[in-house]
């Protein structure tokens, strides 16, 4: 009994033994790796690593310029010449962002956010209210670097894209008063003037951002108001060439009454862009645009003497707009008004060549 009861020992230990060095044998050192280029995902699925190495020069700041105007012909932008005392529907803004361990910081000086107008009743016409927008790459040492995306031929490697993220309503938004004819909120233009460090007003560069569509300079506009929302703004490294990738659009002449139907560089980019090239660290500037630019076509006759009633006696469109600024600005109701009063009633420069041009 004694014997039979030390053989079955024996054997279960024998079995224990063979058992952890089977185990050991299949350590997560001998198990299957993934590829290379595969990583895992928080619920235990493989997906392919996107992440590429850019080739190119890496900046060191970023300078972002938007001016708010019109067009004299498509797509020759003009600043528009506001009134000195309207302080917050029209002014230059400029947003810089740092290269700090390989991401873009936005810089303490900049606006809290990028403001705008829509444009939703003239929306794609040349009356629209349009933002141009340009950014300019500078060295460590502050040397503009734009010319090492475009020159010798880089300029078929590159292209900015801009999309959308995080688009929410403001409180008062109202579907039917702010974009009844369902717009899409945001349009890019792609300008690009050749030669790249040339105006096409003031020297005889040409627009070329629709055969070229590269994104250093352009037009933003915003079909309907009232939203807040953050613009990406994302810069291509094509290996292989970045190709061309349109949509039908259109332009309204307001002055000659016709519309033109081109096809345009789309400005966001496709699912094999994303997954296939590589992109540098992603510009985020946050978004509020407020009222549109109809709203500034009051139904106000005399001013002098809508400054002296109270809101409450203002026409209700009016009062809408100043709450609207009220609320994004912080501001009082009298600094709302005066934004309208001196649209109307302000003195403004003079409408030549001093103000930005493409």
């Amino acid at each position: 009994m004694k014997q039979n009861l030390i053989k079955s020992m024996m054997l279960l230990a024998t079995m224990l033994l063979l058992a952890i060095t089977f185990t050991a044998c299949n350590s997560e050192d001998d198990l299957p790796k993934p590829k290379k280029d595969e990583v895992e995902n928080k619920d235990g699925a493989q997906k392919k690593d996107e992440t590429k190495k850019i080739e190119g020069v890496m900046p060191a700041k970023v300078v972002i310029e938007l001016y708010q105007g019109h067009l004299h012909g498509f797509p020759h932008f003009h600043q528009n010449a506001l009134p000195d005392s309207c302080k917050y529907m029209g002014s230059p803004q400029k947003f810089i962002y740092n290269m700090v361990d390989g991401q873009w910081v936005a810089d303490k000086s900049n606006p809290k956010n990028l403001y705008a107008l829509s444009s939703n009743v003239y929306q794609n016409d040349l009356a629209a209210c349009y933002y141009a927008i340009t950014l300019t790459y500078f060295d460590k040492d502050g040397n503009n670097i734009n010319g090492k995306f475009i020159e010798k031929g880089q300029d078929q490697k590159y292209q900015h894209f801009f999309v959308v993220k995080d688009l929410k309503a403001l409180s008062d938004f109202d579907a039917a008063l702010d974009n009844p004819k369902k717009h899409e909120f945001v349009r890019y233009d792609y300008v690009d003037p050749t030669p790249w460090n040339k105006t096409m007003h003031f020297d005889e560069a040409k627009s070329t951002g629709l055969e070229n569509p590269l994104g250093f300079k352009g037009m933003l506009s915003f079909g309907y108001g009232r939203h807040t929302c953050t613009l990406n703004i994302m810069l291509m490294e094509a290996k292989n060439g970045k190709g061309k990738h349109t949509h039908k659009t259109v332009i309204k002449d307001s002055i000659y009454k016709y519309d033109k139907e081109y096809d345009a560089p789309d400005f966001t980019p496709t699912e094999e862009q994303l997954k296939n090239e590589a992109w540098y660290p992603t510009i985020s500037i946050p978004v509020v645009v407020h009222i549109d630019r109809k709203e500034l076509e009051t139904d106000v006759d005399d001013w002098d003497e809508a400054k002296e009633l109270p809101m409450a006696q203002l026409p209700a469109s009016l009062q809408r707009s100043m709450k609207t600024l009220m609320s994004v600005f912080g501001i009082s109701e009298k600094k709302a008004f005066n934004e309208f009063y001196f649209n109307e009633e302000g003195t403004r420069p003079n409408h030549d060549s001093s103000s930005f041009w493409f």
